[in-house]
């Protein structure tokens, strides 16, 4: 028996919005280790604990810098890990808006089970379940319609011709509500 092949797992899938948030919270930490380094420092130096001329111990300054490096990749690992859990599924939600595009509404969107966006995945998922069955029932209608035509064999009776124009207008009435809902809006967005 064959060992499935291991994949390659990318923790960088949209590479600038990761890092956007990424460098925004290395600026918290950096920001949050040189407040807490000012409150530590700043009430000994006002006691007279710590004196200008001694400043700093060398072991502590590279205790602090340690400190310090280990706060920037600890945020930037974390950073890393949790923005792929958001960048993950809105990667796999615009694939799946590109195969709605494509008129393929059985397809069904898949997201890992520790991802976030659950939420939102789920109602796009259900958008294709509706686009779907939209679909089907103009198939429907237009299955009616070509049944109709194709089974008279000469000219249509006045009841079919009736079924066929209710059966075209059902279709006409629901596939334009359709254009008249999606019509693209001039806000700008």
């Amino acid at each position: 028996m064959a060992k499935p092949k291991p994949t390659k797992r990318i923790f960088l899938i949209n590479r600038d919005f990761q890092l956007r948030y990424i460098r925004a919270a290395v600026l918290v930490g950096l920001c949050s280790t040189v407040l807490t380094m000012f409150l530590i420092l700043y009430p000994l130096f006002y006691l007279k604990v710590l004196r200008f001329p001694n400043f700093l111990p060398a072991p502590f300054l590279i205790a602090c810098a340690v400190a310090a490096l280990l706060n920037f990749f600890m945020i930037a690992f974390l950073g890393i890990r949790l923005s792929h859990r958001i960048a993950g599924p809105v990667f796999a939600m615009v694939r799946y808006l590109r195969v709605l595009q494509n008129g393929q509404y059985s397809e069904r969107m898949r997201i890992r089970e520790s991802d976030e966006l659950k939420y939102l995945a789920r109602h796009l998922g259900d958008l294709g379940d509706i686009l779907h069955a939209k679909t089907t029932t103009d198939l429907t209608h237009l299955n009616e319609i070509i049944t109709i035509v194709g089974n008279s064999q000469e000219a249509l009776t006045k009841e079919d011709r009736i079924r066929v124009l209710t059966t075209c207008e059902k279709l006409k009435t629901e596939l334009s509500a359709r254009i008249a809902h999606t019509e693209p809006e001039k806000s700008g967005i």
